[in-house]
């Protein structure tokens, strides 16, 4: 069966007419889109996952303290508890506050929101116990601030991670790149235990991760061109042109898999001269997607970042079918012989969403929820650009 792929665009954008199907065992994509209009829109960078490192019981609010708080740095065996007791069956915890997250947000950006992503679960409860959020708040300048993020629901009983805020939520407080740099910028998280004599739950943190997502500065007219292409011999080919480069200190070309961050791969030191030409051949990572950005570095230590260039590697694999319903919201994936994880990464090389693909059925990827623009829809060796 050969892939098939069609897009139903919302009201005042043409329809796309002539959809192609799709064989993945070539290296060949095709997808018809003509007809087609589409718009992109300008989109936040993530600077990825970050794990805390201070971990703290802040006795601030609540009777239950948190024991081992530094259990919750990393998604492991080991976990933050906070519990009830016997004579006190019922209750709210203190704050399980996490600190000091290590970002390196440019200077010169301006925030967009905070992300939170905490993995949680609760023990000893029963049809009539329960553990549930009581707050969920930030911390900026060793200060607990802004909305209160705390989900509605009982606690699973099993490690499950929950989100909190969005891509673009400043969860009602003010962030500079200055704040969330900081080592006393982070989150706290604080519990509504309800038990009985029979049934003492206990709350347990295995894991919290925060994303910033923030807009830079792009590079000004000096850059006349950034380039990036593929060579026949599984290389990549860069070429920068750049007029006027006196206040640069050097280039870099920074690299995203589409999942966390950017690594930079290549650099060299500015020529110095009135207009000059740049080029750098690098072997090709693997035959998945990659992003290529050029990041200079000026003299006062800001950070100027091109354009993200994709480059797409050989497309191999099974075949099946995907269909995107732009009035539902959602993307429809069928056909699978075998389970797999469907990631969308948006322009800038950020993972935005996760699904797991079960083999047999029609699966559904929500979209609908993610701001406008263009993404790439990605299983296993198989990448899909769409526009939503």
């Amino acid at each position: 069966m050969k892939p098939f792929i069609n897009q139903n665009r919302k009201t005042g954008l043409l329809p796309c007419i002539n959809p192609c199907r799709i064989r993945l065992f070539n290296a060949v994509l095709c997808i018809a889109i003509a007809a087609c209009s589409i718009t992109a829109h300008a989109q936040c960078i993530s600077t990825g996952t970050n794990n805390a490192n201070t971990f703290t019981n802040d006795a601030y609010s609540g009777t239950f303290a948190f024991v081992n708080p530094s259990f919750a740095q990393v998604s492991d065996a080991n976990r933050s508890s906070a519990g009830v007791t016997i004579t006190d069956p019922s209750g709210t915890s203190n704050y399980l506050k996490a600190t000091g997250f290590n970002f390196s947000v440019p200077t010169n950006s301006t925030i967009c929101g905070v992300y939170a992503e905490i993995q949680k679960s609760a023990s000893g409860t029963n049809q009539y116990t329960y553990v549930i959020d009581e707050e969920v708040k930030l911390v900026k300048g060793g200060v607990i601030v802004g909305d209160n993020a705390a989900l509605q629901g009982k606690w699973p009983s099993t490690d499950t991670y929950f989100t909190y805020g969005t891509t673009n939520d400043m969860w009602s407080t003010t962030l500079t790149p200055a704040d969330v740099n900081a080592s006393d910028f982070g989150i706290i998280i604080s519990v509504s235990i309800k038990g009985s004599p029979v049934s003492l739950p206990t709350a347990l943190v295995n894991h919290i991760r925060v994303y910033i997502y923030y807009t830079v500065q792009l590079l000004p007219v000096k850059l006349i061109s950034f380039d990036a292409a593929k060579k026949n011999n599984n290389h990549l080919h860069f070429k920068w042109v750049i007029a006027g480069e006196e206040d640069v200190t050097k280039y870099v070309i920074e690299e995203s898999s589409g999942t966390t961050g950017w690594t930079a791969v290549y650099e060299t030191p500015p020529l110095h001269s009135s207009n000059t030409s740049y080029e750098a051949e690098l072997p090709l990572p693997d035959n998945r997607h990659h992003y290529y950005r050029l990041h200079i570095y000026s003299k006062d230590g800001s950070s100027k970042f091109s354009a993200i260039k994709s480059i797409n590697g050989n497309i191999t694999g099974q075949t099946f079918s995907i269909f995107t319903d732009h009035n539902a919201g959602n993307i429809r994936i069928s056909n699978m012989d075998h389970a797999a994880e469907a990631i969308i990464i948006n322009m800038q090389g950020m993972k935005v969403s996760r699904t797991t693909i079960s083999p047999g059925i029609t699966n559904r990827v929500d979209i609908a929820a993610l701001p406008r623009g263009l993404y790439v829809l990605r299983i296993e060796n198989f990448s899909y650009k769409f526009a939503w």
